[in-house]
């Protein structure tokens, strides 16, 4: 999903950040497993901050409401 994307209704983005790489991919990869959302992207960490982070991305017309 590219950024242009993100800018449509319904479209999200969630960054999923932790310690370490193991800790945020299991997270992304339990997260993909019950909802309807991308895989992980790769590991990636933000100069001067701690910890590692993912993007997954998702479509809200996956969402159940009624439950």
């Amino acid at each position: 999903m590219s950024t242009l994307h993100q800018n449509v209704p319904g479209h999200v983005s969630v960054t999923i950040a932790g310690a370490d790489e193991t800790t945020v991919l299991a997270f992304a990869q339990a997260l993909s497993a019950c909802h309807n959302v991308t895989g992980p992207t790769d590991p990636f960490r933000v100069p001067g901050e701690p910890g590692v982070r993912v993007h997954v991305y998702g479509h809200t017309d996956a969402v159940d409401y009624a439950s």
